[in-house]
């Protein structure tokens, strides 16, 4: 958020809040042996200023907003340091919240989305889309486009136009859903079409 306040406003102040909590996150979330975020951090019971129990758990939302926010600082500073920390932190990513994949509906081998929390999936994924408006390398972009093509053509797809959310390989049939979750495929359906309107 502050990243992208600085863009609106150029107000430093923005941006310097921006790079202190993003380095925070590096500093204090970050699992330096895969690059990837742990979920949070409560306060030191002695001084809450201080960090104290972090929560290990790693959910695709908590890596992708620190990818997010390194393609946007280094769209700002122009530091390498955050490019660098974007590929790192989109690769773990890509590794663990992706799955190797064979659709017979688009008869295409890719990596599609793991099952999990779509609106989680989501956030990580505008980590993905930032990072390609860098480097316009497809790698991961094309794996998200292969993987709600595929939702939008297979079981996964309800006879009612909603997804399955939870897991969009498709086999096992829904019969509740979220808007949350569905917002949140709906925005990947909307980021996808932007980059296909201007035939990127």
């Amino acid at each position: 958020m502050g990243c992208k306040m600085y863009l609106v406003t150029h107000e430093q102040e923005y941006l310097d809040w921006a790079i202190k909590c993003y380095d925070y996150m590096l500093n204090v979330l970050q699992d330096k042996s895969d690059h990837l975020f742990y979920d949070n951090v409560r306060p030191n019971k002695d001084d809450p200023n201080l960090p104290g129990d972090i929560e290990t758990n790693k959910y695709s939302y908590n890596s992708g907003q620190p990818l997010q926010a390194a393609c946007l600082l280094y769209k700002i500073t122009g530091e390498q340091k955050y490019l660098d920390e974007a590929y790192a932190i989109a690769e773990a990513c890509h590794n663990k919240w992706f799955m190797p994949y064979r659709s017979k509906e688009l008869s295409l081998s890719f990596n599609i989305l793991a099952p999990g929390h779509a609106w989680f999936n989501t956030i990580m994924c505008r980590g993905f889309f930032e990072l390609y408006s860098i480097d316009n390398d497809r790698k991961y972009v094309d794996d998200i486009e292969k993987s709600m093509l595929h939702a939008w053509s297979s079981s996964c797809h309800q006879s009612n136009n909603l997804l399955n959310d939870n897991d969009l390989r498709g086999g096992t049939s829904k019969d509740s859903w979220e808007i949350l979750q569905q917002g949140a495929l709906v925005e990947l359906y909307a980021q996808l079409a932007v980059l296909e309107r201007g035939n990127r």
